[in-house]
């Protein structure tokens, strides 16, 4: 994701926010706040309309992100947290499984199965007698080697 992607997302962000309640912008640190005062890109123009729900909304991917980042960090309690916590991961799993049908992943492990199971070639070690070994010692001495 480039760095354009994430300034867009923040100025989404900091729309959001504006629009927010004051009671939601109390439990979001300060520092997360001008954190993204200070990095949102100041001349992408938003289209967010505050009487429009959030998931109705055409905004970035990351803004999703990002959006998500701060309810699970800052505003659900534990037990929500809990159940986000295990949403997501139902959610990753999925994604997985998608990707491991889509790209069939289990041609690494068919190429494993056909190197193991493949005939073992025997080794042939070359080996050098005392005389060669004696010449080639000499050869390395004389040569400064």
């Amino acid at each position: 994701m480039s760095n354009d992607k994430y300034t867009k997302a923040l100025a989404e962000l900091k729309v959001i926010l504006d629009y927010s309640e004051d009671r939601i912008i109390e439990k979001i640190p300060k520092n997360f706040v001008t954190f993204v005062e200070k990095n949102y890109d100041r001349n992408y123009s938003c289209k967010i309309k505050p009487d429009v729900s959030i998931c109705n909304q055409n905004i970035l991917d990351e803004t999703r992100y990002l959006i998500a980042l701060v309810y699970r960090s800052y505003l659900c309690n534990q037990d929500e947290r809990k159940e986000y916590d295990k949403i997501l991961q139902e959610n990753e799993t999925n994604y997985q499984k998608a990707i491991k049908e889509k790209y069939n992943t289990d041609i690494f492990n068919v190429k494993k199965r056909k190197i193991n199971e493949g005939t073992n070639l025997p080794i042939v070690i070359k080996k050098e007698s005392i005389f060669k070994r004696i010449i080639n010692k000499i050869k390395i001495f004389i040569n400064g080697g």
